[in-house]
């Protein structure tokens, strides 16, 4: 009884619309078909089709326009990866080549060189630490040794060394040091 007195409302309703739809159906005479009544149902029929079908269209495309952002999201974040692991790797390729041309101390331009790209990629890679022991070594090399350079040497290593974005000082690079190897080269002696 109390579900009636709950919802007498919309009982009320469906008894109207039976109601109504008795009224309709239960006829006296006979039914007929005739062509314009089959056309507009044919018609109603057809045109409830299709507004479900784009309905059906706009849901299944926010679907898969959320795949394909996630999917763009996945992309983008293994490109970073594997742009940031091709950084790792040519900062130690760099960084071996600046060491064995330290040890052997041949030739302070191709040292000088790969310890300034080394560098560069290194704080491209946040590896401040190793591109301090980088400076360290040029700070010790450039003191041991006369800077002299040809124009095409001088050129490139000025060019390599105003390609470093150098950080802010609270990175903890040593930017004096590198600044006194800029300073040096700056004043090398042309031969």
């Amino acid at each position: 009884m109390e579900f009636l007195k709950k919802n007498w409302l919309g009982l009320l309703s469906i008894v109207i619309s039976v109601g109504t739809w008795l009224s309709f159906w239960l006829r006296f005479s006979p039914f007929t078909w005739d062509s314009f009544s089959v056309m507009a149902t044919t018609m109603g029929v057809i045109v409830t089709f299709l507004v479900g079908f784009q309905i059906w269209t706009v849901i299944d495309n926010k679907e898969f326009k959320k795949e394909v952002k996630a999917e763009q999201k996945e992309v983008k974040d293994t490109l970073q990866s594997v742009v940031y692991q091709e950084l790792i790797n040519q900062f130690i390729i760099n960084f071996e080549f600046s060491m064995v041309y330290n040890e052997i101390g041949r030739n302070l331009s191709h040292y000088l060189k790969f310890a300034l790209q080394t560098i560069q990629l290194g704080l491209s890679c946040n590896q401040i630490e190793k591109c301090n022991l980088v400076i360290k070594g040029m700070l010790e090399v450039i003191e041991n040794s006369s800077v002299e350079f040809t124009n095409r040497q001088h050129s490139m290593l000025l060019d390599i060394f105003y390609n470093i974005k150098i950080p802010d000082p609270t990175s903890g690079l040593n930017t004096k040091g590198l600044e006194y190897v800029g300073e040096r080269i700056r004043k090398a002696t042309i031969i």
